[in-house]
């Protein structure tokens, strides 16, 4: 259950006389534009050990002085207003899960309603891997169960309507099912889990003006925003045939019952963009890199409704050609883009003739079979579709 405070009124009136030069800002659900789908391009900087940002009103933030981009990433959101096991969700990425090495495919789902902005849960699919390496036992093994997990609680990224000062507290849980086969220890597929309890503590705890890198790498003008400090705590608990798991095996693994992690960081948002703006994180105490999206400054509230499309044959094999239809009439040269499921750029045909809205474009010999991300942008950059293509 997540609740909402506000700090005392007079608070806010005396921060409003003792500086009212810089206007306070108020973000609510229809200033925070979210399509279905549409890809989320950020970068990570290069540098590392920025200091603290300063909390408070009026604050004045540059990230874009001297910061270059290390990492850029693309990672594409699809419609999930329609899945049926997951009925509130607005949308969902691709997010493999590392379980101590063993890679779980996962998507994670995420809502929107009048309340706030919300992780809703994850949908995670099947996998078996051999345990030889882990307990000696060449027929040890562990089953990865599939399951569709809607989270037991709500963490709110953000809620509305969101003013300086205003703080809230979000729990939820997260689940894995396991079967789990150790001859040794006379286990044959033996039912097991690990329930994540996941706190979220969050607070605005600033706000005033932020610059950030745009595409070209030099600083944005500066654009009101408001600032978000975030804690996460994590409490790992797992089971083995409906009971605490025993010690000596989560050794093995080399895990401990009821193991926890902190992560902190500050998050900035600005209005009529629908995700932060930038976010700067904090580990072990260390401050690390900052994360940003160079569009921030550029993307208005329109340019978030995107065309759907369809996409045949699909599945292709590679070295096929592909036809793309998209609900735009958009005639002119377009450029495709593929991604892989880690939102690495794979393959990319610019200067691709549209016309009314369908496109055509033959794939390379080369790439692996497998689920791909595509997107269509337009000359001027602007992100016009996108969904998902498997390759036979």
């Amino acid at each position: 259950m997540t609740t909402k405070t506000t700090r005392f009124a007079i608070l806010m009136v005396m921060n409003a006389l003792a500086f009212g030069a810089m206007a306070q800002i108020t973000i609510t659900r229809s200033d925070f534009p979210r399509g279905t789908t549409f890809t989320d391009n950020f970068a990570t900087s290069a540098q590392t050990g920025f200091a603290l940002p300063a909390e408070g009103p009026a604050q004045t933030w540059d990230f874009a002085t001297g910061i270059t981009a290390d990492t850029l990433y693309a990672r594409p959101r699809t419609d999930a207003t329609a899945d049926p096991d997951f009925p509130n969700a607005l949308n969902k990425r691709n997010s493999p899960l590392i379980f101590q090495g063993f890679l779980i495919q996962q998507e994670l789902y995420e809502a929107i309603d009048a309340n706030g902005w919300y992780e809703y849960g994850a949908k995670l699919q099947a996998a078996d891997y051999s345990l030889q390496a882990v307990t000696g036992g060449p027929n040890d093994s562990i089953h990865f169960l599939a399951l569709n997990d809607i989270y037991s609680g709500r963490t709110d990224y953000l809620q509305f309507p969101l003013n300086y000062q205003d703080a809230w507290t979000g729990m939820r849980k997260e689940t894995i099912d396991f079967e789990l086969t150790v001859s040794s220890s006379s286990l044959n597929r033996a039912p097991g889990s690990q329930i994540t309890s996941v706190t979220f503590d969050r607070e605005v705890v600033g706000y005033g003006t932020l610059q950030v890198p745009t595409a070209n790498g030099s600083p944005s003008a500066p654009f009101d925003a408001l600032m978000i400090k975030s804690i996460r705590t994590s409490v790992d608990s797992f089971y083995l045939g409906g009971m605490a798991a025993p010690p000596s095996l989560l050794a093995a693994f080399g895990l401990t019952q009821g193991q926890s992690e902190i992560y902190e960081s500050y998050i900035w948002y600005r209005k009529d963009f629908g995700f932060p703006i930038g976010g700067l994180s904090i580990v072990n105490g260390q401050v690390g890199t900052f994360d940003y999206r160079t569009n921030a400054t550029t993307v208005s509230l329109t340019e978030w409704t995107v065309s759907r499309s369809s996409v045949f044959p699909n599945p292709v094999a590679a070295g096929d050609n592909v036809t793309i239809e998209f609900d735009q009439e958009a005639d002119g040269l377009m450029d495709f883009t593929l991604l892989d499921l880690t939102g690495r750029k794979v393959f990319q045909a610019t200067g691709i003739s549209s016309m009314h809205g369908v496109i055509n474009t033959q794939l390379p010999k080369n790439l692996s079979e497998g689920q791909y991300f595509y997107q269509l942008k337009n000359k001027k950059e602007s992100f016009i579709t996108g969904g998902k293509l498997i390759l036979k």
